[in-house]
């Protein structure tokens, strides 16, 4: 807040590119991502839940900015996966668990998988994000990932 008159969604707005596309008013990362450590149920249950938030700051306090991922309604997503995964649960495991002590055991997994929640590159590396402000936008970048024509470059270098 310290910065927000000078700093906000009407001063300073989210520039479109190659790697964030504005669709139906949204914008949103346009390039394919990837999630390791968690199961797909876990995926297909937040993967239209989720947020990237940046933290802006004046170029003399900091020259890249920061970002964290977030899950919209974390608790709503939350009962949703217990109850998904109760309704679908074949493991002998949890069915022997009593019932308090499973539900308990799922929220402490989806609770994990959200802390330890990281998005990856198609090359299959931590999606790293090079943002700074430019005139009156903010520049999101990939610093890890190929662009299309260097993907292209790669393609069309490849033996048969």
């Amino acid at each position: 807040m310290k910065h927000s008159t000078t700093l906000n969604p009407d001063t300073y707005t989210l520039a479109t590119d190659e790697f964030i596309k504005k669709l139906n008013g949204i914008k949103q990362i346009s390039a394919p991502l990837f999630a390791k450590g968690v199961t797909r149920l876990f995926t297909d249950i937040v993967m239209d839940m989720m947020q990237i938030v940046i933290v802006a700051a004046p170029k003399s306090e900091r020259d890249k900015l920061l970002w964290s991922l977030q899950f919209v309604y974390p608790h709503e997503l939350e009962n949703r996966y217990v109850a998904k995964v109760l309704s679908q649960s074949s493991d002998e495991m949890l069915n022997d668990l009593q019932p308090q002590l499973r539900e308990e055991y799922l929220r402490n997994r989806f609770r994990n998988y959200m802390t330890n929640f990281r998005l990856f590159t198609l090359e299959k590396e931590k999606l790293v994000l090079d943002i700074e402000l430019k005139a009156n936008t903010i520049m999101v970048s990939p610093k890890n990932m190929k662009k299309k024509s260097d993907q292209e470059i790669d393609e069309t270098h490849r033996s048969p």
